[in-house]
């Protein structure tokens, strides 16, 4: 009894010593890790942080900066997580003896790329050269795999593409045969988009070999299969998709890219009813599928089944803040950009009709005109020559106005080169100018003498632009002296395009979500729009904002890239 009373008494003696206090803190801080209450961890550790301090140890709070890190990161605090990250490595370099966990560095790393910031991608860098030195140094190469994928992405956000490829090719060369599946993939990614198919075609042939296990190369076998759809080789498409939906290795869900692309693939050679056969697995697969239902809701709409698209179309909207996570997987944002597209070219062709009307409209009158002066017997060589030279004028507008459709159709949608803005905006306000007409809407055009040019893709930013011209004009057509403005102008960090209208404008608590998925201040709008004008810029380094106009309705700002001194070949 008398030992035990004294561990007892020994327990509970509170000495008020700065290191009884930090394991007291620290204690709290595991305790309130493991009950989930993350917030109060976060207090502990930023006491035992000040502790550590006051008592001139600032070398021992590495791993506290760190662990704080991973309790920002867990919460989605990207920035205070990079903040916590940096500090731990900073405190590292001042105290050479105390060495910097890996975990640190790629944790960062991974922060980083989240952050979506041009601005730390040289952070990025920095962090994988060192994290492969200390690897090299402490004998483990083989880590040096992911490190050099990570490094990879970075330079091809840079648009650095050969320095990327260089990265990924290093990460192959250390990686065993399952490991170097994903490096072959982002080179593929990367020669696709040079346009260089062939051999994009061979990495991914080598991802395939690198495993005998078809589960783990789904990914390149749906991206050889895209490509050979995108040279029109169907049927090798068809049995790579095939191959995987017949699988009984690959579970039902893994599935889903297969059964989408394969619904697109029989879209592109008008089997309907097999398309949407694929899309409806794939949405009995997995309910919560994005991608599916929206391929099924334009299929059926383009087919005339208007009830059951809107039965889609309804899923859609009510469970859109359920589906907004699976909208930011890579996978599904590729197959996104599709729908992107033909949501654009369905804005388009609106307002190419209206323009298509009037030379139509010119030579049926022509015609009419002709014919009865040829009945009356009243009409000599040279009005006949006339009638049918201003004939062949209004044809030629109609053929310039299809090749434009067409150009912006079939056009390269990962080339980048140095883009005119003031073109553009001409080009995208004389597709509208007639649609702009018959709602009696007036279409400004205030463009820099400068001829201001931006590093970018041409179709990606003209079909944001379509998009912001073709909402302007949708939100004042009802309103008196309506009118929507096309700025362009140029600094020496960005080359700039606005847009803004003298409409209602948009209400300060629907601003905060206006670039969300499925979030629309339109009645019957699908929300997808200014996502994906966001998404689309992102792809080039452009960046869309909102702010009220200064003629009292809504204006978006685009920043893009200033012009480079070559373009892509």
């Amino acid at each position: 009894m008398p030992n035990l009373y004294r561990r007892q008494q020994k327990h509970t003696i509170q000495p008020d010593t700065l290191p009884h206090q930090i394991r007291q803190e620290k204690v709290l801080a595991e305790k309130y890790v493991k009950n989930n209450d993350y917030d109060e961890a976060i207090v502990s550790y930023k006491k035992i942080i000040s502790l550590n301090l006051t008592n001139d140890n600032p070398d021992k709070n590495i791993g506290f900066y760190s662990r704080l890190g991973n309790l920002y990161q867990f919460q989605g605090r990207v920035s205070d997580a990079i903040d916590a990250y940096t500090k731990a490595i900073d405190i590292s370099e001042l105290f050479p003896s105390e060495s910097v966990e890996q975990g640190i560095y790629i944790n960062r790393i991974k922060c980083l790329f989240e952050s979506s910031s041009p601005d730390n991608l040289e952070i990025v860098i920095e962090d994988c050269n060192n994290l492969i030195e200390i690897n090299k140094n402490k004998g483990y190469p083989q880590k040096n795999v992911a490190v050099y994928v990570d490094l990879g992405q970075a330079y091809f956000k840079q648009d650095k593409i050969e320095l990327a490829i260089d990265s990924y090719k290093k990460a192959i060369s250390l990686a065993s045969y399952e490991k170097a599946i994903g490096a072959y993939v982002e080179i593929g990614n990367l020669y696709e988009l040079q346009g260089d198919d062939d051999a994009a075609v061979s990495c991914y042939i080598n991802a395939i070999n690198s495993s005998d296990n078809l589960e783990k190369t789904i990914a390149p076998h749906i991206r050889l299969a895209n490509l050979y759809r995108k040279q029109v080789k169907f049927t090798e498409a068809e049995s790579i998709y095939n191959q995987i939906i017949s699988s009984n290795s690959i579970p039902d869900k893994k599935k889903l890219g297969a059964y989408n692309n394969l619904g697109k693939l029989y879209e592109n050679l008008q089997r309907n009813e097999d398309a949407l056969n694929f899309y409806e697995k794939a949405i009995r697969t997995t309910p919560e599928d994005t991608v599916a239902y929206v391929n099924a809701v334009l299929l059926l709409d383009k087919l005339g089944e208007v009830k059951k698209a809107d039965k889609y179309f309804k899923f859609l909207v009510q469970n859109g803040n359920n589906l907004i996570e699976s909208l930011r997987d890579t996978q599904k944002a590729l197959n996104m950009a599709e729908i992107e597209k033909l949501s654009y070219l369905g804005s388009m062709a609106t307002g190419i009709a209206h323009n298509i009307n009037n030379p139509t409209n010119n030579i049926s009158l022509k015609v009419l005109r002709g014919l009865r002066r040829v009945k009356k017997g009243d009409i000599n060589n040279q009005e006949a020559q006339g009638i049918f030279a201003s004939i062949m004028h209004e044809v030629k507008r109609l053929t310039s106005i299809v090749k434009q459709f067409w150009a912006f159709a079939r056009g390269d949608r990962n080339k980048r080169e140095n883009v005119d803005l003031n073109d553009l905006a001409m080009r995208v306000a004389a597709y509208f100018d007639g649609q702009f007409q018959s709602h009696d809407v007036v279409l400004n055009l205030e463009l820099s003498d400068n001829n201001p040019q931006a590093y970018a893709n041409q179709f990606l930013v003209e079909e944001v632009l379509i998009n912001l011209v073709t909402n302007a004009r949708e939100e004042v057509e009802k309103k008196p002296n309506a009118a929507v403005w096309v700025k362009t102008w140029a600094t020496l960090e960005h080359s700039v395009i606005q847009v803004q209208d003298n409409g209602p404008g948009i209400l300060e608590e629907q601003q905060k979500s206006l670039f969300s998925p499925f979030h629309s201040t339109k009645a019957h709008g699908m929300g997808l729009g200014l996502h994906l004008a966001k998404s689309a810029l992102e792809r080039i380094n452009g960046t869309i904002s909102y702010q009220n106009s200064s003629r009292g309705g809504a204006c978006f700002i685009v920043h893009l890239l200033p012009p480079q001194g070559e373009s892509d070949e």
